[in-house]
């Protein structure tokens, strides 16, 4: 589902979100934008498994571009994301 992609952004409009689709994305190891509504303040640590915003589209279209122009920060992101989905979401027996 996630092949080819460079990153992944999750806003949830209402605060009932599980973070499914963040937690699936974190996995396979894409960098990450997000905000805190609903589950999704629980799935995300700011800065450091994903990046963290206002639900608004300026503060999206920002860390966007910041993603995207730092390869330091994809690569962090990617691999301390990974890392959390692997222990705290998914059972490993299963992959």
């Amino acid at each position: 589902m996630y092949r080819g992609a460079r990153c992944l952004s999750c806003s949830h409009r209402s605060s009932k979100g599980l973070g499914t689709a963040l937690q699936a994305a974190m996995a396979a190891g894409l960098p990450c934008i997000s905000t805190k509504r609903g589950a999704l303040g629980e799935v995300v640590d700011g800065e450091r498994t994903a990046l963290v915003v206002a639900p608004n589209g300026k503060e999206f279209a920002v860390a966007m571009l910041r993603l995207i122009n730092d390869e330091g920060l994809q690569t962090r992101l990617s691999k301390a994301g990974r890392l959390e989905a692997e222990q705290r979401f998914f059972d490993r027996k299963a992959w």
